[in-house]
């Protein structure tokens, strides 16, 4: 037995057995009678019939045996299977196959075995019958006859068995079939009946009742030729009777359009299938038929060739070309004079056949148009010339055709013959076709160089202007003084793989032509006009090589800008007349492609012009950050001084230690307010400068107007009454507060500026008003008058230029000349604008105009704060001083800062030259704070903190930077370095203190 055959033997007994243990596993008394006659018959304390699927042993019934079963490969009945005869083991010890089998070492002790194998079904054995004995024993032929006897027996039971559970089976699956069956039957979309061999009615389902109007008493029984009509009711009985004697079925087993009876005699379109029904026990078939209603369909059909029957005599009464195709391009309806014109040939199966052969490119402009009416639905017309006999030239209108629901399913082509008319008009034609390729190459020439499209649609206009098979446009350069053509554009004449290479090179510029003694050369070198109507006889070619397309005439044309030639242009196998007359003609073109040409060259000019302006940009750029850079080192040289002018100044008028004299006291106050004064300026400078470079940023957002202008009003108060200058400002009932979109600290910054300018700028007893209001342009109007000596009108351009004080510089008022220049700025950067008006000798309105934001009854309001300057200081001394770290390379800001801590008793200050110096110091001392300057000589302040924060004896320690590099980029590095603080010089000694007392008492 094969491989194959001996696995498909095992599956159909291990099939078997799966049946018989799945469906009967109880105890079964014929079986156990069996075993035990076996046992009483032999006399044996052990009796099985035992069954064997791929695994296991296990027992349809045992006497003895102290297991259910056992595995497959120690049982003794796996022999019996697998050589299908008696098998006797008359003592297993001695036996050498079963000797160490371990139902023989252990329990059971089997030493006697005689097993039959079972075989009830078929010719594979599914199990044996077996005696079993614990001594050794033989068995004479009297006793094999019987036990093959009580073996049959036990396969005749087996059988019974097997055929009840089929049967068992076999009806379940019967009942659920039948109940599906119904289900489906009454509950289907479709017409269902079923009659038997005689054409009787003996079932249908509630579809084919309701859609022929009968009840289902009305039909059973009756021959199904009554739901015909008479001609197929009369031959109805005779296909059946035809059918069974096997004849080709007609409608049996097949489908088919037919007519079905109405119980009112109305004939219904239905589809039927008719299929035969075999019944068991030689049963006559039946014949079941399904029935679809055909009637919208039909109706709809008749619909739709009615339409389009009216449609198609419409459109054949017309005698323009109507055409219709789907969006695969097939045709699908066409009037006669499509036919007739376009020479569409109506096939077989409804579909046209064009004939007359179309222009190649042509053929492309159509493929193109129908794509970008299918794409887009907008109609697009064109013009197309048939070749074959005479040429006619058709003007077609193309229009998407779109169905019921908005969808595109066609294009509709309407077609013109405008032969007539343009042989009639061929001169004005022409003249209309070059000037609208002149128009567009000179108007659109953007849009065609920036697609690539300029020299190929020169290329192609030239041809169908002249109606020529070959062009190209060049372009003549000058490599090492020698004339050369570029050819730009190209009609493909390729005839080998070698001459493809050489045509590509050309389109792709990558190879230039530069023989004169050629047609092309004694254009693009010579500048002459080379015209010839028989090329093959030309003496002046040099000819053409195996293989090459015919080429029966011949133009090429110079193109000159001034006296100095450009470019070239050539046509061959033109279909017009090629004679002077069509050189001339062709004049305005050639025109044309001189400009065209220098505008391209213009391009890579352009193109190097760009790169300049982008260097530049990046020049200019560097030179914003030198700018920036240059800023802030300023910034820091001059802060560096004026720390220690101002604290000096600071300490002198402050020390209670050595008190001044009334003239030292003026003399130091003047000091200060220089060096003040110098701050400010220095500030607005670099603020102004700032903001030209766009260094500040903005953080503009909703702000509530009357907060800001409240905190302004509190900061200049002060100042006006020490000017005797009263204060006045606008109030309103309205519950809504205004708001604008503004920057608030810059917005703060351009008040204080506008007021204090007010007060400086006003006379003795007068007043400064502010006001504001709501615009209809959604701005709000911030207005500040005052009662001052106001400002000439004819310098009022020169008010917010930087460094202009219109005057003001001769009197003892004192004034920087950059304050309204950075306001401008301030309000510019936040959207808004800035004016005045001013009247000499009574006073100047200043007015800032804001974007109001959206008004709103919930305004947050800003929180009074209290200014670090004026904060009282003192607290009570504690009896130790602590230890504060000044790192300064600067002998003089030493001296300051030590002259500061003589009147802070509690702390002791130890300084440092360097960084190394105080990062030994911080280890030794362990200060409670460390003051550290930034521009160190050899390690810079960044580098001390970072060391500082990586020794674990001094990383506890606050480190606050003091520097003269105040730009806000500065002040952002250094506090994201780990700075505790970032104090600017000059510093202010209260804000100083107050941080050596907030930071240096820390725990």
């Amino acid at each position: 037995m094969t491989t194959d055959a001996s696995s498909r033997f095992e599956q159909e007994r291990l099939k078997t057995l799966h049946l018989l243990n799945l469906l009967d596993t109880n105890p079964d008394p014929g079986f156990d009678r069996i075993t035990a006659l076996a046992k009483t018959i032999f006399d044996v304390p052990m009796v099985a019939v035992s069954l064997v699927d791929h695994e296991r042993q296990w027992f349809k019934s045992a006497i003895g045996l102290p297991v259910c079963q056992t595995a497959r490969e120690i049982a003794f009945c796996d022999k019996v299977i697998k050589d299908g005869e008696l098998l006797i083991v008359e003592d297993a010890h001695t036996d050498p196959k079963f000797a160490s089998n371990e139902l023989v070492t252990g329990e059971p002790f089997i030493r006697f075995y005689a097993g039959v194998p079972i075989r009830p079904l078929s010719n594979f054995d599914i199990g044996t019958l077996c005696i079993i004995d614990t001594v050794p024993r033989q068995l004479n032929d009297k006793d094999k006859t019987v036990l093959l006897g009580l073996a049959e027996q036990v396969e005749e039971l087996i059988r019974h068995h097997y055929s009840r559970i089929k049967l068992e089976r076999e009806s379940l699956e019967n009942t659920q079939a039948l109940a599906r069956y119904s289900a489906i039957v009454s509950e289907a979309a479709a017409g269902i009946i079923r009659i038997n061999s005689q054409g009787l009615i003996q079932d249908a389902n509630p579809f084919i009742l309701n859609l022929l109007g009968y009840q289902l008493d009305e039909l059973l029984h009756r021959n199904v030729s009554c739901l015909m009509p008479a001609p197929w009711a009369q031959g109805h009985d005779r296909y059946i009777s035809t059918y069974l004697e096997g004849r080709p079925p007609t409608i049996i087993g097949t489908g088919r359009e037919v007519l079905a009876t109405h119980k009112s005699g109305q004939l219904i379109p239905v589809h039927l299938a008719v299929s035969q029904v075999k019944l068991t026990n030689g049963q006559p078939p039946e014949f079941i038929g399904i029935l679809s209603d055909l009637s919208a369909l039909r109706n709809a059909q008749q619909r739709e060739q009615a339409e389009r029957e009216l449609l198609k005599a419409i459109i054949d009464a017309s005698s323009v070309p109507i055409y219709v195709k789907d969006v695969e391009g097939r045709y699908i309806i066409a009037n006669q004079a499509s036919i007739n014109v376009m020479g569409l040939t109506e096939l077989e199966n409804g579909d046209y056949l064009p004939t007359i052969p179309l222009d190649d490119e042509d053929d492309q402009s159509i493929a193109d148009a129908d794509a970008r009416v299918l794409a887009s639905g907008k109609p697009e017309k064109l013009t197309v010339r048939q070749l074959q006999g005479q040429h006619r030239v058709l003007e077609i209108t193309k229009s998407a055709m779109h169905d019921s629901g908005g969808r595109i399913r066609g294009i509709v082509n309407v077609a013109h013959d405008i032969t007539p008319i343009l042989e009639a008009n061929t001169k004005i034609s022409e003249q209309q076709q070059l000037l609208s390729v002149l128009h567009r190459g000179l108007t659109d020439y953007s849009a065609l160089m920036s697609g690539d499209q300029l020299w190929a649609f020169l290329k192609q206009a030239l041809r169908k202007m002249t109606r020529s098979d070959f062009a190209l446009i060049g372009e003549v350069i000058y490599p090492n003084a020698v004339p050369s053509l570029k050819i730009h554009a190209i009609t493909d004449l390729s005839w080998s793989e070698e001459s493809r290479n050489l045509m590509e090179k050309l389109k792709a510029g990558d190879f230039l032509l530069n023989n004169p003694h050629t047609l092309l050369g004694r254009v693009f070198a010579g500048g002459e006009t080379v015209l010839t109507t028989d090329l093959a006889s030309e003496p002046r070619r040099s000819g053409f090589p195996p293989g090459h397309p015919p080429l029966q005439n011949y133009l090429g044309v110079p193109i000159f800008d001034n006296e100095q030639l450009i470019g070239m242009y050539a046509i061959a196998n033109i279909h017009k007349p090629l004679n002077d007359d069509l050189v001339t003609w062709l004049q305005p073109f050639t025109a044309t492609c001189s400009l065209l040409i220098k505008l391209y060259r213009q391009m890579d000019d352009r193109a190097r012009f760009t790169e300049e302006l982008r260097q530049a940009r990046d020049e200019q750029e560097r030179a914003s950050r030198a700018k920036t850079e240059f800023l802030s080192s300023m910034s820091h040289e001059l802060r560096t001084p004026l720390n220690s002018i101002l604290g000096f100044s600071q300490l002198l008028l402050s020390s209670r230690k050595s008190p001044l004299s009334e003239r030292q006291e003026t003399q130091a106050r003047q000091i200060f307010k220089s060096g003040q004064h110098l701050l400010t300026l220095i500030n607005e400078v670099l603020d102004l400068a700032r903001i030209e470079s766009g260094a500040i940023g903005f953080s503009i957002e909703p702000i509530a107007l009357e907060d800001v202008i409240s905190e302004s009003l509190d900061t200049v108060s002060s100042i006006a009454e020490a000017a005797g200058i009263r204060v006045l400002r606008a109030t309103t009932n309205s519950a809504r507060k205004p708001r604008v979109m503004a920057d608030y600290t810059r917005l703060k910054q351009v008040l204080i500026n506008l007021l204090s300018n007010a007060i400086k700028y006003n006379t003795p007893q007068g007043s400064v008003r502010l006001e504001w209001a709501r615009h209809e342009d959604h701005t709000y109007h911030i207005r500040i008058i005052d009662t001052g000596i106001g400002i000439d009108n004819s310098r009022l351009d020169e008010l917010f230029q930087p460094f202009s004080r219109l005057g003001a510089e001769n009197t003892a008022i004192e004034g920087t000349g950059v304050g309204l220049a950075l306001t401008k700025k301030l309000v510019e950067n936040m959207k808004g604008r800035i004016g005045v008006h001013s009247e000499q000798h009574k006073g100047s309105e200043f007015w800032i105009s804001l974007p109001a934001a959206d008004d709103g009854n919930d305004i947050p309001t800003v929180a009074d704060s209290t200014d670090p300057a004026t904060t009282d200081v003192a607290s009570p001394l504690p009896s130790l001083q602590r230890r504060v770290l000044y790192v300064e390379d600067n002998p003089a800001n030493q001296r300051l800062m030590m002259d500061v801590f003589e009147d802070l008793d509690e702390f002791q200050l130890i300084c440092a030259y360097d960084a190394p110096l105080g990062i030994e110091l911080a280890r030794v001392e362990q200060p409670a704070l460390i003051i550290m300057d930034i521009n160190l000589p050899g390690m810079d302040g960044f580098q001390a903190r970072r060391l500082l924060a990586q020794d674990s004896m001094t990383r506890h320690i606050p480190v606050i930077a003091l520097s003269a590099n105040a730009m806000r980029t500065d002040i952002d590095k250094g506090l994201s370095e780990g700075f505790t603080d970032y104090l600017t010089k000059p510093f202010d000694i209260s804000k100083l203190i107050n941080a050596i007392e907030t930071y240096a008492r820390q725990d």
